[in-house]
């Protein structure tokens, strides 16, 4: 399903039902509990000592705040495939330390495999945030640390865009491929979740995963407000 172009709804969400993940990270500096705010209150699975944090947020008064060293989230079997269907993932990211692979998600498939559920995380060395669909890196995008970004990814009638601070990236990605993954990680790679690479260093605010809509086709103005919860 797609809606109009940048159609946001600070006070209500027409499209809440389809929203099958929401993280605000909001709650107390240094607490422990992830909720999710979608209303499926999935289960996350919390590792290291990934932790809410009142130093820096977008929204709330507070983010998820990843050390960059053995943090991460998962929430596995929870999310439902995708199939073909429209899908929008967004977030808003802020950098830490950058210089080294990081992950802010990653909805493939544990083990691997050609499904397109999407990966993102930074390149290594050269500063810059890549998308990675169906085993190839589909866009890239130079950041800084320490500075917000909204970052979406949104798939209608077959047509992947990414969009930084609501502006489309480069070319679209055609890619109409099933999307069979039901594993989703937070923080780091589906398949280093025990290994010391891949971890993100920064803090993550409003993760959200729309099913069966894509929320964004051409440029917009970012959410100026937290998503809402119903």
């Amino acid at each position: 399903m797609m809606i109009p172009a940048g159609m946001f709804v600070g006070r209500g969400d027409p499209y809440f039902s389809n929203v099958h993940l929401l993280l605000h990270g909001d709650g107390a500096n240094a607490s422990t509990t992830m909720a999710d705010s979608s209303a499926f209150g999935r289960t996350l699975a919390r590792f290291g000592d990934t932790k809410l944090s009142t130093a820096q947020f977008k929204w709330g008064g507070s983010s998820i705040l990843f050390d960059g060293s053995g943090d991460y989230l998962t929430c596995d079997g929870q999310i439902p495939a995708n199939g073909t269907n429209d899908v929008t993932y967004e977030v808003w990211a802020r950098l830490n330390a950058l210089g080294t692979f990081q992950c802010l998600f990653d909805s493939r498939p544990v083990g691997g495999g050609t499904s397109p559920n999407p990966f993102m995380g930074t390149a290594g060395t050269s500063n810059t945030i890549r998308v990675s669909i169906s085993g190839a890196n589909r866009w890239t995008y130079v950041v800084a640390a320490s500075t917000w970004y909204h970052f979406a990814l949104t798939r209608a009638g077959g047509i992947w865009r990414f969009f930084v601070n609501g502006v489309a990236q480069g070319s679209s990605y055609s890619d109409v491929g099933n999307m069979t993954s039901t594993a989703f990680s937070v923080g780091t790679h589906v398949d280093e979740r025990t290994a010391a690479g891949a971890r993100f260093n920064g803090w993550l605010d409003d993760l959200r995963i729309t099913l069966g809509v894509a929320r964004y086709t051409v440029n917009f103005t970012p959410p100026s407000d937290a998503f809402p919860n119903a």
